[in-house]
């Protein structure tokens, strides 16, 4: 095979693998959780935005621990840690720099828990987490000033194996 049809079947080997890594999620683990009387909150991004405690969260104990990473087009590498969990940003700029859209990269630490103990008056019962990348996700727009509008694309993690 060439290089576009081994490409090609990486990514179809890869779609299968992340759809059952998510059915297993979804109608496995989560239900055994919940079983268990630990739930997971599933809500929007612009669900949690409305939610006062998350904002006051995220301003307390996140936004100081993100890194914010400006991509420019004409360097081909980008310097991100070994395992971290990032998320690739579009972003519209007012002419920032010459140019009307940027992309970024969000670097959320390892010192940040992957799952976030929710108050019982939000969760509706006393074990109730959220993802703390969902956290970042509405307010990602803080960290770059001066843009119009900031859209998290996707998360991704970098792992040299």
């Amino acid at each position: 095979m060439d290089a576009r049809q081994t490409l090609k079947l990486v990514r179809e080997q890869a779609h299968l693998l992340i759809a059952e890594q998510y059915k297993v999620l979804n109608d496995s683990l989560f239900p055994a959780l919940e079983n268990e009387g630990i739930r997971f909150w599933r809500r929007t991004r612009g669900m949690m935005r409305n939610v006062p405690w998350v904002r006051e969260f995220f301003f307390s104990e996140v936004i100081a621990v993100l890194t914010p990473i400006g991509l420019d087009p004409r360097i081909l590498f980008l310097a991100c840690s070994n395992k971290s969990l990032n998320f690739a940003v579009n972003c519209k700029a007012r002419m920032l720099f010459g140019r009307n859209s940027a992309k970024a990269i969000v670097q959320a630490p390892r010192v940040l828990p992957r799952t976030i103990l929710l108050p019982p008056e939000i969760g509706g019962c006393p074990m109730v987490s959220y993802f703390c990348l969902r956290f970042c996700t509405p307010h990602v727009g803080e960290l770059f000033g001066g843009m119009e509008s900031v859209e998290p694309a996707t998360q991704f993690r970098v792992d040299p194996q």
